[in-house]
C-alpha cells in the first residue's frame, strides 16, 4: 500500500520530467533545421543582390568600352562583387559538395591582370 503511494507520487515527475525532455530535444532539431533555412535565405538574398549590381557594373562597363583602364578597374570591383555573392552560398553548401568549388579570386591583388583573374574563375562575370 505504502509503495502505491510513493509510485503515486514519483511517477507523474518522472513523467514530467521525461517530457520536458522530449521538448527540450525537439526545439534542438527544430532550431537547428532554422538555423540552416535562415542561412539559405540569407545566402538567397546575397546572390540576388550580386545580380543585380553585377547588371550595373555591365551597363557601366558598356559607357566606358574605349577606356581600357576604366574597364580594368570596373571589373576588378566587379570580381570582388561576385565573390561577396557566392561566399555564403559556399558556406552553405554540404562539404561533399564544396569540392568542385574554383579557388577565390583575389579582386583587389594587384600582380595578377584583370583579363588572368576573370579566366582562373570561368563563372566570374
Amino acid at each position: 500500500m505504502r509503495a502505491r503511494i510513493i509510485l503515486g507520487e514519483i511517477l507523474p515527475v518522472l513523467g514530467m520530467v521525461g517530457l520536458l525532455g522530449l521538448w527540450s530535444f525537439q526545439q534542438v532539431g527544430i532550431e537547428e533545421r532554422t538555423s540552416e533555412l535562415r542561412k539559405l535565405a540569407s545566402a538567397r538574398a546575397n546572390y540576388e543582390t550580386y545580380q543585380s549590381t553585377n547588371a550595373l557594373f555591365n551597363a557601366i562597363t558598356e559607357t566606358v568600352v574605349k577606356n581600357k583602364t576604366i574597364v580594368d578597374r570596373i571589373r576588378i570591383f566587379q570580381l570582388y562583387n561576385y565573390e561577396l555573392g557566392l561566399q555564403k552560398i559556399e558556406v552553405s553548401l554540404p562539404q561533399s559538395d564544396r569540392g568542385e568549388i574554383p579557388a577565390r579570386v583575389f579582386a583587389y591583388d594587384s600582380t595578377t591582370p584583370v583579363a588572368e583573374k576573370n579566366e582562373s574563375n570561368t563563372t566570374a562575370p
